[in-house]
């Protein structure tokens, strides 16, 4: 369950660090939300979000880590700066685990990579992703599950 913890961990950090200046923002575990297509005009019920993401994992003999995946949807019809809210949210998070790389006994990469869509056929939805990679503690043989 280290993983999960992780997870737990980061959603609630995030939900501090970005809830204040974007209040409208959900931020779910994992999964992309299924979008609910509007209906007498209401727009996606699930847009903007952001969701934490476990994407993949190693454990080496004496290291293991996870990739961790923000992945950041938004509904662009109304103002158009998808983008701009994501950059923003982006720029939170490179500053915030830029200088506190450590959330309990788990510790950030220093590396953090980021792409955007690279298709517009998305319209009117923009989708953006953050990638981290967490040093998360080793099995060690002999240890037992508690």
């Amino acid at each position: 369950m280290v993983i999960a913890h992780l997870q737990t961990l980061l959603l609630k950090n995030l939900k501090e660090m970005l809830l204040k200046k974007h209040p409208e923002l959900k931020i779910i575990r994992q999964f992309i939300p299924n979008r609910i297509y509007p209906v007498n005009n209401e727009i996606d019920k699930h847009y903007p979000f952001l969701v934490v993401r476990a994407k993949g994992g190693y454990d080496g003999e004496e290291e293991s880590s996870v990739k961790i995946e923000f992945v950041f949807g938004s509904d662009s019809k109304e103002d158009g700066n998808s983008y701009e809210m994501f950059l923003s949210i982006l720029e939170d998070i490179r500053q915030h685990y830029g200088t506190n790389r450590f959330l309990e006994s788990f510790e950030m990469d220093k590396k953090l990579s980021w792409r955007m869509q690279d298709k517009e056929d998305y319209y009117p939805y923009f989708y953006g992703y953050i990638s981290t990679v967490w040093n998360i503690p080793s099995v060690i043989e002999g240890d037992e599950l508690i």
